[in-house]
């Protein structure tokens, strides 16, 4: 027998799990968004990219640039963050993370993905692919819909 889940039932749900999931700053005075700009920057730069340009980070984020503005002065002030000439086209300014920011990031992905190791070790090798499976497809719905529609306003 199939349960019929309600919209609010389902936005609940979504609602808790990224409320539970949300990164915890270690200095409190990081907002949420700085410390989202954080990792979106610590995750690239694990990658290979050392820098963003804030027409990518505000991509990223789905934030307009005059939304990202403010984050990234608030970050740069204190000492997380520089923006640099870019030297290949010295119209652009890309955004480098300081060194202390990195580990302090490297360490805090751990501790993502001991987050992500415990749902794995809870759920069945089944219901791990089936989550797979799901996220996948939504992320895919929501970025064709935020390609399509990239006025949107944000709340």
């Amino acid at each position: 027998m199939s349960q019929e889940i309600t919209l609010e039932q389902l936005m609940d749900q979504i609602h808790r799990f990224s409320r539970l999931n949300r990164p915890k700053p270690k200095d409190a005075k990081l907002r949420p968004s700085e410390m989202m700009v954080l990792m979106v920057l610590g995750h690239r730069h694990m990658s290979g990219e050392t820098s963003l340009v804030p027409s990518e980070l505000s991509k990223e984020l789905n934030l307009s640039r005059p939304a990202l503005t403010p984050i990234l002065n608030e970050l740069e002030s204190k000492g997380l963050i520089r923006r640099e000439f870019d030297f290949s086209d010295r119209r652009r300014t890309k955004i480098v993370l300081q060194e202390g920011p990195v580990r302090e990031i490297k360490n805090g992905f751990g501790c993502y993905t001991d987050r992500i190791r415990l749902l794995m070790d809870a759920f069945s090798p089944e219901e791990v692919l089936s989550l797979f499976t799901l996220l996948s497809k939504a992320n895919a719905v929501l970025s064709d819909y935020n390609k399509e529609n990239p006025d949107e306003k944000s709340i």
